[in-house]
């Protein structure tokens, strides 16, 4: 979910800033277009994330749950890349998520800008 659906590469995303309150954390992402997108985890809370997009086509909220279909779709993946030796996604989309949570937690240490 970190691309919006209006086509954007997830190489264009920035994190705009990233703010941690105890357990909890915020993160505002930017796309080169314009468009941007929030993304919470509530720490203290249950086990609950949270995203929200914004874009010329509109937008789109959204909870995200443990054990939501995104997992069970995943699983299916592996299985059938373990049936198939083929690979589901490159290595740089396999990376993409990483480099994004280290950009995230570069902007939550210096509270600055920081493009992944």
């Amino acid at each position: 979910m970190i691309a919006p659906s209006s086509g954007n590469s997830a190489a264009s995303v920035s994190i705009a800033g990233a703010k941690r309150n105890g357990a909890s954390v915020v993160v505002l992402v930017s796309w080169k277009n314009g468009a941007i997108g929030s993304f919470s985890l509530l720490g203290d809370a249950a086990y609950r994330f949270h995203a929200t997009l914004f874009g010329a086509d509109g937008m789109a909220a959204q909870e995200i749950l443990g054990g939501a279909p995104t997992y069970a779709k995943t699983l299916e993946q592996i299985v059938r890349m373990a049936e198939t030796g083929e690979r589901p996604l490159t290595d740089s989309q396999l990376l993409r998520p990483i480099e994004i949570i280290h950009a995230i937690e570069a902007s939550l240490a210096s509270g600055k800008e920081i493009s992944a």
